[in-house]
């Protein structure tokens, strides 16, 4: 009995439904017919105001609103607040439930849809901070879908109306279960006041202005994708969309060329223990992300529309687990199968969106949209919550060297400058400490050379005789750490001039990357390793016919050899001032993995004006 009660109260709604249904099209089709001046739709609340109908001159519902109160439990109810600031224009008198970086539980349920008709499922939230939450994770009926939230979306009174589901109707009535997962940040906020149903929109034909191309990627998204002109479609496409159910992001670069993430968790190869550790509680552009728990991996990679006949990068993408803009340190060791040879990469720098860090792991040309490889990743010292695979076309290096080209020479210890510039003169003098340096003058603009011992500070540190030396002394660095030092008074330099402080040494060992501590930057002590070219074996990688094997190493610094023997690395940049004070030095740098240096010897610590040279 109680099943046939059921039933029964389920067809009494639906009978009631369908009167009150063509009650609202006779009713307000000879009102909006009969309106001065005539009126294009009408907007009226039913169900006591939780839900907010808009009719057309047809007498037809082309939108069904429901308000966030109609959706929630009592204890989420509870929690509903007055939206302040805006005006509550799409849910008039309705108030707000504020998701952080909590879940948000929902049932929506559309009461007057026309069957046989397909609709989109809109979310409308106001977010003022936008920025940290551009992907929205959500399982609708217990499937598993994320979306895009696009600048576009957002109306003229403010309020973002997101599309999160497509469907075509069977019933006047659809109901649906969604979950907002948590995002991991409480800079996410949304303010939401409700749900739309609203029937699809015709978008602008591709075949215009050379768009046909991407119509076998627009079949492939995920999400549903809506644009009112080509201009707007070519901004999705610059941004990017999901494909291929979520396992995919595709996007375009500045010169047109195609770019396309993978999700990790489609990549992994399961290993004898499998591969239990996904997370959803990190920014990510993908439902599920991968943590290493310190353990190597395999990954199978397989793209589908990349651009012909160009350079691609491959690269790992890491998830961002801080605010810092530096690079992260990897030191990441991996290898191609098929190759004997392993490659390490150090550092992974920042994605342009600051959302994520990318490390390039190899580099080749496409001969088709279609290319397929398997890497293996050894174990690490750190957990690594991997997004996913990148391949993007390579950029050619295009910066500014930051450089001075002065020459000097030994000549029974009597330092000079470079024969031809008379106007270069050194002076000797004692700062702090009675430590000795020396100054001198090119180009109207004064540079400054300090001794080791004068400026290293630090643990076992080891002073030695050298006859390479301008100084006749060198320090030995075999701790973990050690800083560089020093005051002196802002007249010995140029005043108003912008200065580069720079560490001259030698390596004994093999030393990498220095981390600048309290800045949370790096700087490489030798040339950082060239990225491996998919197609030549690594131990004969010596022909370069990509425009670059180096990755492109934004923000960090790399040395150079200089001609008396030398190497040199910039270490920082400061500024004098136009009046006389004193100007202090204090840098610290360390090893990542804090490990004994093991070696490094430092001659002298210089501070050059800046001269910008063209690469």
């Amino acid at each position: 009995m109680s099943v046939v009660v059921e039933k029964l109260k389920a067809a009494l709604e639906l009978q009631e439904q369908e009167q009150i249904h063509k009650a609202v099209e006779q009713e307000y089709k000879e009102i909006l017919k009969s309106a001065d001046p005539p009126l294009k739709f009408l907007e009226f609340p039913v169900n006591s105001g939780k839900t907010l109908l808009s009719i057309n001159d047809k007498g037809e519902v082309f939108c069904e609103r429901t308000c966030i109160e109609a959706c929630l439990d009592q204890i989420q109810y509870d929690r509903l607040e007055d939206p302040s600031g805006f005006e509550n224009s799409r849910f008039p008198g309705g108030r707000c439930y504020s998701k952080h970086e909590d879940e948000l539980k929902v049932r929506v349920r559309a009461r007057f849809l026309y069957p046989l008709i397909t609709y989109v499922v809109n979310l409308v939230f106001r977010n003022a901070g936008i920025d940290m939450c551009k992907t929205l994770h959500y399982k609708l009926n217990g499937e598993t879908k994320c979306c895009m939230v696009y600048d576009t979306y957002e109306k003229e009174d403010g309020w973002f109306v997101v599309p999160l589901y497509q469907f075509t109707s069977d019933h006047k009535i659809a109901h649906f279960e969604i979950n907002f997962e948590g995002i991991g940040s409480d800079r996410c906020k949304l303010q939401v006041a409700g749900f739309e149903f609203r029937p699809i929109e015709r978008t602008v034909e591709l075949h215009d202005q050379g768009l046909a191309k991407y119509q076998d990627i627009v079949k492939a998204a995920s999400q549903p994708l809506f644009y009112q002109s080509h201009e707007e479609f070519k901004e999705l496409l610059s941004i990017g969309f999901y494909i291929s159910n979520y396992k995919t992001w595709f996007s375009l670069n500045e010169n047109g060329e195609h770019c396309e993430m993978l999700s990790i968790a489609d990549c992994l190869i399961s290993s004898a223990g499998g591969y239990s550790s996904h997370y959803t509680n990190f920014i990510s552009r993908f439902p599920c992300i991968f943590k290493t728990n310190k353990k190597g991996f395999q990954v199978h990679i397989r793209t589908q529309f990349l651009t012909p006949l160009i350079d691609y990068t491959v690269n790992i993408v890491l998830c961002n687990r801080s605010t810092i803009y530096t690079p992260m340190y990897v030191a990441l060791r991996y290898k191609l199968e098929g190759e004997s040879e392993t490659s390490i990469v150090y550092l992974a720098t920042k994605t342009k969106d600051n959302r994520s860090f990318i490390a390039e792991l190899y580099q080749f040309t496409s001969t088709e949209r279609t290319f397929d490889l398997e890497v293996a990743f050894e174990d690490y010292t750190y957990n690594l919550i991997v997004e996913g695979i990148l391949f993007q076309p390579l950029e050619k290096v295009e910066h500014e060297q930051v450089l001075e080209d002065e020459e000097v020479s030994n000549d029974s210890m009597q330092w000079r400058m470079k024969q031809g510039l008379v106007s270069n003169l050194l002076k000797r003098f004692h700062i702090y400490n009675d430590q000795t340096g020396y100054t001198f003058v090119k180009n109207g603009k004064k540079s400054l050379m300090l001794s080791a011992r004068g400026v290293i500070e630090g643990y076992n540190l080891s002073f030695q005789s050298s006859s390479e030396s301008r100084f006749g002394e060198v320090v030995v660095i075999t701790y973990t750490n050690f800083n560089i030092a020093k005051r002196f008074k802002s007249d010995v330099l140029s005043p108003e001039t912008t200065y580069a402080i720079y560490l001259v040494y030698k390596l004994n060992k093999y030393l990498p990357v220095l981390q600048i501590q309290w800045e949370n930057s790096y700087i490489y002590l030798v040339s950082p390793p060239d990225t491996p070219i998919i197609g030549q074996k690594l131990d004969q990688n010596t022909q370069k016919p990509l425009n670059r094997v180096r990755p492109k190493l934004d923000d960090v610094e790399v040395p150079r050899q200089r001609s008396d023997g030398w190497m040199e690395i910039k270490v920082r940049q400061l500024q004098t001032p136009s009046y006389y004070r004193t100007i202090y030095v204090n840098i610290s740098l360390l090893t990542p993995d804090y490990k004994n240096i093991r070696g490094l010897i430092i001659d002298s610590i210089e501070v050059r004006p800046i001269v910008a040279h063209s690469a």
